[in-house]
């Protein structure tokens, strides 16, 4: 190859490899609840509203008294592509008193119907369209699940992918049900 084909692939690259780095967390290195986290919950969930792809619309004001569970996430965020299956899992078992809805941070919502349809999924999905949901909310790494309780206080995060995360995320979700 030659030296000049070589650096520009090195200059291409590289912004991406930081990107990605930066934005998904690989499997495991994220805790579920970092010391920090922990520190600072439960604390009030900030607003959520808006229009779903499907077209319906989500107020998480009007869900008070159950418990929701919130999902960032992105179509090129590989983690999201493993972990979004259980949260659409969690929607489908459609247990009383429990609400899901994934909030996708893509640029584009044109990406989001095929993601999902490659994947088999079915889910009620916001578009967060200029970011103002997550600047609002602040995940810290993609994916992020908050799990609010019944009160409208974010009871617990689950950063990134765990080797456990489908029964991690069942696991908080029955105890916000269970008002621990």
């Amino acid at each position: 190859m030659h030296p000049k084909t070589q650096s520009f692939r090195y200059l291409l690259m590289t912004p991406l490899v930081a990107a990605l780095a930066s934005g998904c967390a690989p499997q495991g290195s994220m805790p579920a609840s970092p010391p920090e986290a922990s520190e600072k919950l439960p604390q009030p969930a900030p607003p959520l509203h808006g229009t779903l792809i499907d077209g319906g619309s989500f107020d998480l004001a009007a869900r008070d008294g159950q418990v929701t569970v919130i999902d960032f996430w992105a179509v090129w965020c590989e983690p999201c592509r493993r972990t979004l299956p259980f949260v659409a899992k969690l929607h489908a078992q459609n247990l009383e008193g429990v609400n899901v809805i994934a909030v996708s941070v893509d640029d584009s919502a044109q990406v989001i119907a095929p993601f999902l349809s490659d994947l088999g999924l079915s889910l009620p999905v916001l578009h967060d369209h200029g970011g103002a949901i997550a600047q609002a909310w602040a995940p810290p790494a993609m994916p992020t699940a908050y799990v609010v309780g019944p009160h409208g206080k974010i009871q617990f995060e689950l950063l990134g992918e765990e080797t456990n995360h489908e029964s991690l995320l069942n696991a908080k979700v029955k105890q916000a049900l269970q008002g621990s």
